[in-house]
């Protein structure tokens, strides 16, 4: 029922003029085998048999599988209305030579069916829209023109024949578009295409529970259409930024850094490859998350937008829950690494063997703030300066990654260390107050209260009475 509701839609999409091929990597030979499963059961109803001829390694080519898919089951749902009982039908398929071809081959794929015969008049109208060899027959009587159409999309022809005394046979010639020849070019999906797989409501729950309001999502796609419809699902929990191209993104990304990007890969001058490239390598933005969003769904395509540093890839055409999840694990990855600071006051060990650019960054502010901490005069312009950042993109990225603020940051780390030279008793509240560059008493003793809910003199004397308020060792595993 669902296979055939979606066949309506795009038979009124082609009606419309707005059905467009979404072609990708695949295996024709695993397509034709899993269409062919699927009429397994309809063998045994009329003691049909169901035969298969393809060649037994895989043959990886360019096709839009859903339409070829519905080429096939129009085809072979046709050849079972007038195959005769305890007779058979085989689908196969083969590699032509064809020198009038650029790649000199052509794909037939073949179904046959042992039957009545169709008349030469017949044949020449059986694709026409409507029209039945036989009124009395089930069916409208679209399916083969829809699948001729769908042929004809990808450059190739379907055509009948009889043959005497045997049956009638199918065959349908696709240009072969090999792994070895250059990637053509792939249209972007109708947005309608993803509106069948999406409903409001089931993402009103997850994309509340991820964003807040505040968080900044950038979107890069040139198919506007998608684009501005991707804008209007997101804004309900993200800010969201759009560009049209890698470029325009990447003046949105250095103007106002998103707390993440989605970017499709094909897109005119900056492609998404190099937009991620440019992310992850530049200092500033290497923290941010890249999400790409691409019809290139081969392994070593797929392998490369990982080798460009994107932190998720989702495929077109694409699920929306699946894009809205890839989303919110991004965002609550990003969440949890600001929890995991602010909850142990910025006190957490790094594991040099496994720290990521993110935590190097963290680890080397920690450093050049400890060994300042002493100096009054030290502040956020002198930090940026020897981060060799402005101060904007160190606001920036210690708010995303932390959760404080530069100055902040700068505050925490003083009181955490007069917390610890507090602990040993060795110096008084005053002294602490200057090693830790604090040059207004008053102002200390109120700072460490807010912090720790005690005085520094009575932390001295008599320690938290709730030592639960601070936890300084390493995280729990």
């Amino acid at each position: 029922m669902l296979r055939l509701i979606n066949q309506i839609i795009d038979f009124r999409k082609l009606n419309a003029g707005k059905l467009t091929l979404q072609p990708q990597k695949a295996d024709i030979v695993r397509v034709v085998k899993d269409v062919v499963l699927n009429f397994n059961g309809y063998e045994s109803q009329r003691n049909i048999s169901l035969k298969l001829n393809v060649p037994v390694e895989s043959l990886p080519v360019f096709i839009d599988v859903q339409k070829i898919e519905e080429v096939l089951y129009n085809l072979i749902s046709n050849a079972f209305r007038h195959t005769y009982d305890d007779h058979s039908i085989t689908v196969s398929l083969h590699v032509l030579e064809n020198d009038n071809t650029a790649s000199g081959k052509q794909i037939q794929i073949t179904v046959f069916n042992e039957g009545r015969e169709i008349e030469e008049e017949d044949r020449k109208k059986i694709f026409d829209r409507f029209y039945k060899v036989n009124e009395n027959a089930e069916g409208a009587g679209i399916g083969l023109s829809f699948a001729k159409s769908l042929v004809e999309m990808h450059n190739g022809t379907i055509g009948v024949e009889s043959v005497a005394g045997k049956g009638v046979s199918f065959k349908v010639i696709l240009p072969f578009t090999g792994i070895e020849e250059e990637d053509p070019e792939i249209p972007q999906p109708l947005v309608e295409d993803v509106l069948m797989s999406f409903t409001p409501e089931i993402f009103e729950k997850s994309l509340a529970e991820t964003g807040n309001g505040q968080q900044r999502l950038l979107i890069a796609e040139d198919n506007k259409e998608l684009g501005e419809f991707l804008v209007k699902v997101f804004s309900r929990s993200f800010h969201c930024c759009y560009a049209t191209n890698g470029k325009e993104a990447w003046n949105m990304v250095q103007d106002n850094a998103p707390s993440l990007i989605i970017t499709d890969v094909i897109m005119p001058g900056m492609n998404g490859l190099e937009l991620c490239k440019k992310v992850k390598e530049t200092n500033e933005t290497c923290h941010i998350p890249v999400l790409l969003l691409t019809a290139k769904d081969a392994p070593e395509q797929i392998t490369e937008g990982y080798a460009h540093g994107a932190d998720a890839y989702v495929t077109k055409p694409f699920d929306m829950k699946i894009l809205t999840s890839q989303v919110a694990r991004l965002i609550q990855n990003r969440e949890l690494i600001r929890n995991k600071y602010r909850n142990h006051n910025f006190m957490v060990e790094i594991d040099e063997k496994i720290s990521t650019r993110d935590e190097e960054f963290v680890k080397r502010v920690k450093e050049i703030l400890e060994e300042n901490i002493s100096d009054p005069e030290f502040n956020v312009n002198k930090l940026s300066q020897q981060m060799n950042i402005s101060t904007t993109q160190l606001y920036r990225r210690l708010k995303e990654l932390t959760g404080y603020s530069p100055v902040e940051l700068i505050r925490v780390l003083k009181l955490q260390k007069a917390y610890n030279l507090l602990s040993k008793k060795n110096n008084t509240v005053k002294e602490v107050c200057y090693l830790t560059g604090f040059n207004n008493l008053s102002y200390f003793i109120k700072c460490f209260r807010e912090q720790f809910g005690v005085t520094p003199a009575s932390f001295r004397d008599n320690g938290l009475k709730n030592k639960e308020k601070i936890e300084v060792a390493k995280i729990p595993d």
